[in-house]
């Protein structure tokens, strides 16, 4: 199998957002502030659960991330935020992240 294409890379989600009382979430892209979906799927969200490679409390302010729709600024502090690659993810890790 030949290795993942950077163009493919950053096609795929980099980051995930979730609100931990709901488990809604929604996924960025690993260009600088850009929102791909508003809604993240149920798989993207169970995979970002199980394989990110980094996990923080979600921080607005810091992070500069336009927010989704429906994440009001009262759920800020119940929200974390996944990575789900980094420079030393394999490409069958890359592989495996579900479309956003």
């Amino acid at each position: 199998m030949k290795n993942i294409s950077y163009r493919d890379r950053s096609r795929l989600p980099y980051r995930v957002v979730e609100h931990l009382p709901t488990g809604r979430g929604a996924a960025y892209s690993s260009k600088m502030a850009e929102l791909l979906v508003d809604q993240a799927s149920d798989e993207l969200m169970r995979f970002a659960r199980e394989h990110h490679t980094l996990k923080r409390a979600f921080d607005a302010e810091k992070s500069l991330l336009p927010l989704p729709s429906w994440l009001k600024t009262d759920m800020l502090g119940d929200c974390v935020l996944y990575w789900l690659r980094d420079g030393s993810s394999s490409d069958t890790h890359v592989r495996a992240i579900p479309a956003a």
